[in-house]
């Protein structure tokens, strides 16, 4: 019809002019031209997609809801619900939000909504203290009605900001406008059957929750655009935090949720042996090189996709679909590591082409691209490089605290995780005055994690995806195996020092040359301990490891590795240097890969690498000192060891202290890192009280530990 009014010269219809509109204003989709969307939209796995299918099925105005798309930043959200619209809907209306929409929450004309998200909370915590008791409760109605009050001028607000959003989309088309305008007199028969109306980057929780609770309202007002109904969607990182109750004017009937999650590498696979490239050529972007927009053999494809599996870095950062699409696909897929030999069989290419990719993609610098790429996209490339790397010290923190969390359910209660706990927390306050005082404000602000983590997308509250935990690593992470005692070592260094940087210290690795102290032999422990003092001094002056500090950083951390693999004391050890002051820390590492640990290795072995000695499992003796004759160390070995490693560790600070121009080092935190769980230690573990003896279990490594393995890459004790 269309064809034939153009023929004859005919004015296009309402319904042509806004389909025609609605595409060029589609933002997300501008680039892509396929006309198969319900194909696309299969390149994601989600949880509750077939909302949208049965969503027409009833549209009475007091039952309809709105449909909530969620998912971590990258997953393809906003594409996801253009498409899914533009597969339901006959025209789709795009709203966009932006940063200053939001911020008149925090300015309105009411002097109540001055403080809105302060008061909501605190009127959350008093109703939460009063449901309880309702005879109490009863009594402070006041409460309930500040309440009520708060979602009518949140509910308000929000629909200012979607009237905002929808006059930005008309763009200064009169027909759209007056489209628009419920006062414009159209037929019925000129309107379209269904409309969509996206809300987009609606990451403020309670914009999201003041649409959702007015959905009924916001669909009564823009019936008019639709002859049957009009499907309103609501787009944004973090969303999902709906589904979980707890706030105020939470409706569960008023919202459906919809979750992306990763990528569907199987349907990606097909729609590329198929020839369907479009959504993996709009992913990419218009500006980016894409030499794989071709058919591709099938083989070709099983051996490049096997080897993304396969990879030590692809293998985590697929699971975003933002790095998946924009930078491990089309590394993988360049033409330039296809090139081999012409002459071999087709078989062994493949094989070669396989195993080839899996080197690359295991390669830090090369596939560190996608990490790279998301910090320079949306509202995480907004913000200044402080703010970003604040909001992600707070991201590895609120990875690490969940995980002890989850652990804390089934375990003794020594198991330390409280003490773990309240130096995460004041982390976190820390990091969160750093914001406030960049934004200019002064107030107490709380140990939780900053809602802005998931609001910009560098973590969810659900279940966050590999990717993202590494982003929050800041790369600092390796593969761990169980029972290989160098990996992990290499891992809890990578941990300590995310730690160090997330408290404002910058970190350097360094290599010594020797051991502190030397490896005993076999010989006489006493003769040992009267020799080392002597062996000390001799390393002392020939230590070549890069121990200087930058005076110019008054913050600054060496991480180091034991000059040999047979060192006597802590596996991983660090000068930590404030000013002109400075201390040691070390950290003896276990790797566990049998059935079970004993408790009296922890005391007998563990403890005394660190120059501390365990006496009747609860007392400690962390500076034990040596006796008057060979008798000492034939009757309390463990003490003469843990004398051997402590004398060892206060050589190595008096060397930091000379070579770094320090006024004094110290010895610091002396730390048990374990691949234990906390659920299966025994109560009789040997955990101590004093502030500078840590143990650190499983969870306590959490992101580190995981992020560049599969779950079940690192077996636990019992599974050895």
């Amino acid at each position: 019809i269309p064809k034939i009014r153009r023929a004859f010269g005919l004015p296009a219809t309402l319904l042509q002019k806004l389909k025609a509109h609605s595409k060029n204003r589609l933002t997300p989709l501008t680039n892509l031209e396929s006309q198969n969307p319900l194909a696309q939209t299969q390149y994601v796995v989600t949880e509750g997609g077939n909302i949208f299918s049965t969503y027409h099925s009833d549209h009475q105005t007091d039952k309809s809801f709105a449909i909530v798309v969620a998912g971590e930043s990258g997953s393809g959200k906003s594409v996801y619900s253009c498409l899914r619209a533009r597969l339901h809907a006959e025209v789709t209306v795009y709203g966009l939000v932006s940063g200053h929409m939001v911020s008149f929450k925090n300015k309105p004309s009411a002097e109540d909504m001055n403080e809105f998200g302060l008061v909501r909370e605190e009127v959350d915590q008093l109703l939460h203290i009063l449901e309880p008791n309702r005879s109490i409760s009863n009594k402070f109605n006041w409460v309930y009605n500040v309440k009520n009050k708060l979602q009518q001028r949140r509910n308000s607000w929000a629909k200012t900001v979607l009237h905002e959003c929808l006059d930005n989309f008309v763009g200064g088309d009169v027909d759209f406008a007056m489209w628009l305008d419920k006062k414009a007199k159209w037929e019925r028969r000129e309107r379209p059957k269904t409309t969509a109306i996206i809300i987009d980057e609606a990451t403020d929780l309670d914009l999201a929750q003041g649409l959702v609770a007015s959905i009924r309202e916001i669909k009564d007002e823009y019936s008019h655009l639709a002859q049957k109904d009009v499907m309103v969607i609501i787009t944004g990182t973090g969303l999902e935090a709906i589904d979980m109750g707890g706030r105020i004017g939470t409706n569960p009937d008023y919202s459906k949720l919809v979750t992306l999650k990763t990528p569907n590498l199987e349907e990606i696979k097909k729609g590329m042996v198929t020839g369907e490239t479009e959504v993996v050529e709009h992913l990419y972007g218009p500006d980016v090189e894409r030499p794989y927009l071709k058919r591709f053999e099938e083989p070709v494809l099983d051996a490049i996709f096997k080897a993304i599996e396969r990879g030590l870095f692809s293998r985590v950062l697929m699971t975003n679909a933002r790095m998946f699409f924009r930078s491990v696909l089309p590394i993988m897929l360049h033409e330039f590591h296809q090139q081999d030999d012409g002459q071999i069989s087709e078989r062994r290419r493949l094989a070669r082409l396989e195993e080839r990719l899996v080197q690359i993609a295991s390669v830090g610098p090369i596939m560190d691209h996608g990490p790279r790429f998301y910090v320079n996209q949306n509202s995480v490339a907004k913000m200044s490089e402080n703010s970003r790397g604040v909001l992600l010290k707070q991201a590895f923190l609120f990875h690490t605290m969940r995980a002890i969390d989850d652990g804390l359910s089934d375990c003794p209660k020594e198991s330390n995780a409280d003490r773990e706990l309240n130096y995460i927390k004041k982390r976190i306050r820390e990091l969160r005055n750093d914001l406030s005082k960049e934004d200019g404000e002064e107030t107490d602000v709380e140990d939780q994690i900053s809602e802005e983590i998931f609001e910009v997308g560098l973590a969810t509250r659900t279940t966050t995806s590999n990717a993202l935990k590494y982003l929050s690593c800041f790369g600092l992470s390796c593969s761990v195996r169980s029972g290989f005692g160098k990996e992990f070592e290499e891992m809890v260094a990578l941990h300590y020092m995310r730690l160090k940087q997330v408290e404002g210290f910058e970190t350097k690795r360094v290599t010594l040359k020797h051991a502190w102290p030397p490896k005993r032999n076999k010989g006489s422990l006493w003769e040992q301990i009267l020799n080392l003092p002597d062996k000390l001094n001799e390393q002392f002056e020939t230590e070549t490891g890069d121990l200087q500090r930058d005076p110019a950083i008054d913050k600054s951390c060496l991480v180091f590795s034991q000059g040999t693999a047979t060192a006597q004391g802590g596996d991983v050890l660090a000068l930590v240097m404030e000013g002109k002051k400075g201390r040691i820390d070390t950290i003896q590492c276990k790797n566990i890969s049998k059935k079970t640990y004993a408790p009296a290795d922890v005391r007998e072995k563990w403890w005394p690498r660190l120059g501390v000695f365990v006496r009747k499992e609860i007392d400690f003796n962390l500076y034990p000192q040596r006796g008057k004759n060979k008798t000492w160390s034939e009757e309390s070995p463990e003490m003469a060891n843990a004398h051997y490693s402590l004398v060892g560790l206060e050589k190595l600070a008096e060397l930091c202290k000379e070579r770094c121009s320090l006024d004094e080092v110290t010895i610091g935190h002396r730390i048990i890192a374990t691949s234990l769980a906390m659920n299966k230690i025994t109560s009789n573990f040997p955990i101590p009280e004093d502030a500078d003896l840590r143990v650190w279990f499983r969870e306590m490594l959490e992101p580190t530990i995981s992020v560049l393995v599969p779950s079940d890459a690192i077996e636990l004790e019992e599974e050895g």
